[in-house]
């Protein structure tokens, strides 16, 4: 079916073109109540006929997505991400989009007057590194390839160490313990 157009899309997605100059798309309008859905079919029956689907809720107001018959993803009113992942080694995945590339997952809060602050995930493929670091990207905490950390160290050279020397032997650092009751230091 071609509408707005005599050109039909690419062959993989050609039973339905909908082309004009300006912007395009296409609406799905249902009850309050219901839901609106894009289902992909491998078959006529069972699961066979919702493999995948792309889902709103008008009643909970959220949108889903179902891979294989089962909900996978859903994102609510509020924003709020579900992943659902059927295995241990599952879940959520942030790749690169090329080799060579390093990958950063920021997470953000933010206050009432609209500041916000930010920690970001970073996956130094160079260094051969986790950070975890603050907006300025310096390194607050640092896990090397052979599970060393550093905090604020992005080098350690031994299993724990903390600040910005080398050598775990020399390098100058205060952990301060806080019991139930009282105060230590190391």
């Amino acid at each position: 079916v071609l509408i707005g157009t005599t050109t039909e899309g690419r062959v993989t997605a050609d039973n339905l073109t909908i082309a004009s100059n300006g912007h395009t798309g296409m609406t799905i309008r249902s009850g309050t109540s219901h839901g609106g859905n894009i289902s992909f079919s491998d078959g006529t029956s069972g699961d066979d006929e919702n493999r995948g689907l792309v889902s709103y809720d008008h009643s909970g107001n959220f949108m889903r997505f179902y891979t294989n018959a089962t909900e996978r993803l859903r994102l609510d009113a509020t924003g709020s991400t579900t992943i659902y992942s059927g295995a241990h080694d599952g879940g959520l995945n942030i790749l690169p989009a090329n080799n060579n590339q390093e990958t950063r997952l920021r997470i953000q809060a933010r206050a009432s007057d609209g500041t916000g602050h930010s920690f970001y995930f970073n996956a130094k493929r160079s260094a051969n590194r986790l950070d975890i670091t603050r907006a300025d990207l310096s390194p607050a905490i640092s896990v090397m390839s052979t599970l060393n950390v550093g905090i604020q160290n992005s080098g350690p050279v031994s299993p724990l160490q903390v600040g910005g020397g080398t050598s775990p032997f020399t390098t100058k650092a205060t952990v301060h313990i806080a019991p139930s009751s009282g105060n230590a230091s190391l």
